[in-house]
């Protein structure tokens, strides 16, 4: 099952990235490649009551690494991102005694962006794309994978040609065959992040 999904993953992977092939309008009259290194944080808000109810708390901080790829006379570009996020309480035993429990979910998504000029140093920005998930739990020993899928708008700021910054409210779609505790990864989430241009404009 994790080679079938890793194989799906990997062809809506190149899909994806092919895009770029394809003409797209241009955003900017001055022409300057694009490969942005973004730090982002954010809020991570489960749908899933079983989840909630077991690690009381229906939300979790997240932090990711990623890069956004392309120039700025495309109107979509490419980015991918790593993802990390974590739960962990201290649960209350029969024996009133306590034991540790972590919840973590590894992700690596990618997908396309696309910018809409609002101003000369302001944008709309539309985010799309899939996530492959590894999730985990400390007290069952649990592991598994699923592939998700993420929506999200937002408002960027460039402050100056090296420096950006934005702010993206959006959802994840995310379900597997996992019983009713570990079924349903979806939810909407929160984000702010950083991003800065390692190739600057001349």
């Amino acid at each position: 099952m994790k080679q079938k999904q890793i194989k799906i993953f990997g062809l809506i992977l190149i899909i994806m990235f092919s895009i770029r092939t394809f003409g797209f309008s241009q955003i900017d009259s001055v022409k300057y490649p694009v490969l942005d290194l973004e730090i982002e944080s954010g809020i991570f808000f489960n749908q899933n009551k079983a989840f909630v109810d077991k690690y009381k708390s229906k939300s979790n901080f997240n932090w990711s690494l990623g890069i956004t790829i392309g120039s700025s006379t495309m109107k979509v570009l490419q980015w991918i991102k790593y993802s990390q996020y974590q739960l962990n309480i201290d649960s209350l035993t029969g024996y009133n005694t306590t034991i540790p429990l972590k919840a973590k979910r590894k992700q690596l998504s990618v997908g396309l962006v696309n910018p809409f000029k609002i101003s000369s140093n302001d944008f709309v920005q539309i985010k799309y794309g899939i996530s492959y998930n590894f999730l985990s739990e400390s007290s069952t020993d649990f592991d598994s994978d699923v592939i998700g899928f993420l929506f999200s708008a937002g408002y960027m700021r460039q402050i100056t040609k090296e420096f950006k910054y934005h702010l993206d409210v959006g959802y994840e779609y995310s379900k597997s065959n996992l019983g009713v505790l570990y079924r349903d990864w979806s939810g909407f989430y929160i984000n702010i992040g950083a991003s800065f241009n390692m190739f600057p404009r001349l």
